[in-house]
């Protein structure tokens, strides 16, 4: 009897957590090639917001950074991710969402076990998500050596011509009216999309109702002419372009964070504790509009210099002002219109001084936790040298910079060369003076033979 309650028990909290799980699903899939761009829609009784904070990526119990974003459109959510390019297990964490589970209101957390297998994906994109009222631009890495060509259905049917590295790719919504929500089909990619066109007002005016009127530029339709509008007046035809047909498609502004992990233990105290940290723009272009991700009720960073010019950094101190005794894991994302980076951090908390340290600030290594990728690095090979700060990863020495060609006879090689070029020279000297010169007779040979003359 008492078995078969036990097993009544346990029958019961099985169908409860099958039941809390089922409350939130995906359409993910078991696996993804290395570097694939995922992307998924997510279903069930979501109560209230899901902000971007809540998504984790772990292999093991580590925090992997990764790149990714997630949007509503409509009444559901949508989530992309750039896979890992590193073949492991990988589990997709969202934390904390509020849904109603047997017909109460609850937080569960929603978990998504998938693996990386097999060669390095052709191509990636990102975003994966479009919400947007102006012209866009979707960027397409390509991971081999040659170009790709895919299909583009919007605006309208096109190929499109994909060289290795990354690609912006410019979509247009001129022609877009009124409220659109539709699937981008992006080469072998699907692509949610929620785009806010213009819209047709009575007076026979057009306009993107979601920036006019504030003093922004437009181009006048008829003449092509940039015209700052203070206010739209009747019978004026504007549309805000914005096009991505600039020079940064091939000289832009490349973000990095110095240090790239923090790791630190501190002491139980009211003292605030603050990590100097500095962003780094190792593009050549400037990069502008620079923006922190971070949780705010964790760490404060005070304002700083939003336009970082090429080959230079910004600095500034980030300030931990919540203290507890649980550890804290975060990380911090750096972002610009087409670049990105992170921050990783992991605070322990101590009573004992002896106990107290931060690894970055005594240069030891903390990166073997994490794959170079992972790492946002790079694998110089021979011939090149790394131009930044080269790191210990799990895969070997990692580049958190750029890798530069060694250029051939350049430093202070010519010092060698001159320094073997005078030896050269000397031992010349040396060989055609001797050799000039009759080698002197054997005296005891002369000796012999002046003495054998006077034998009779």
């Amino acid at each position: 009897m008492k078995k078969w309650l036990i097993l009544f028990f346990v029958g019961i909290f099985l169908i409860g957590s099958i039941t809390e799980v089922l409350a939130i699903s995906s359409d993910m899939k078991n696996s993804y090639a290395p570097g694939e761009t995922i992307i998924t829609g997510l279903s069930g009784s979501i109560v209230g917001s899901i902000s971007k904070e809540q998504v984790k990526l772990k292999r093991g119990h580590v925090i992997v950074p990764f790149d990714y974003d997630l949007q509503k459109i409509g009444n559901k959510y949508y989530l992309w991710l750039i896979a890992p390019t590193n073949q492991s297990d990988y589990t997709l964490v969202i934390e904390n969402v509020n849904s109603i589970v047997n017909g109460v209101s609850k937080q569960v957390k929603y978990e998504k076990n998938f693996s990386t297998q097999g060669e390095l994906v052709d191509y990636s994109i990102k975003p994966g998500v479009i919400f947007t009222s102006t012209d866009f631009a979707i960027t397409a890495t390509v991971h081999g050596e040659d170009e790709i060509t895919i299909g583009a259905d919007f605006p309208e049917a096109r190929d499109v011509v994909i060289s290795p590295g990354e690609n912006l790719v410019p979509f247009s919504i001129e022609n877009v009216e009124g409220i659109k929500i539709i699937t981008i089909k992006f080469g072998k990619y699907s692509i949610p999309a929620y785009i806010k066109g213009k819209v047709v007002t009575s007076n026979n005016s057009l306009y993107n109702d979601s920036v006019a009127g504030n003093g922004t530029s437009f181009v006048n339709q008829s003449n092509g002419n940039i015209t700052n509008y203070d206010n739209i007046t009747n019978n004026t035809t504007v549309n805000f372009t914005g096009n991505v047909t600039n020079q940064n498609i091939f000289y832009r502004p490349i973000i990095r964070f110095n240090p790239h992990i923090i790791r630190s233990t501190i002491l139980l105290s009211n003292e605030l504790s603050t990590y100097p940290v500095e962003i780094l723009n190792v593009g050549e272009a400037p990069a502008e509009d620079v923006f922190l991700d971070y949780n705010k009720k964790i760490f404060y960073v005070p304002p700083f210099n939003t336009t970082i010019a090429p080959n230079s950094s910004v600095q500034f101190n980030l300030t931990l002002n919540n203290f507890t005794q649980k550890e804290i894991r975060e990380i911090i994302y750096v972002k610009i219109s087409n670049s990105s980076d992170f921050l990783l951090l992991k605070i322990n908390f101590t009573s004992k001084k002896e106990e107290v340290v931060t690894s970055y600030l005594k240069s030891s290594n903390e990166s073997v936790l994490y794959y170079c990728s992972e790492l946002s690095g790079l694998k110089c090979g021979s011939g090149e040298q790394c131009s930044g700060q080269e790191v210990s990863s799990l895969d070997g020495a990692c580049c958190v910079g750029k890798c530069e060609t060694v250029p051939s006879g350049g430093g202070w090689s010519w010092v060698g060369y001159i320094i073997v070029g005078i030896v050269i020279l000397a031992v010349a000297f040396i060989f055609l003076k001797y050799r000039k010169v009759k080698p002197a007779g054997n005296p005891i040979t002369s000796r012999v033979h002046k003495n054998d003359s006077k034998l009779p």
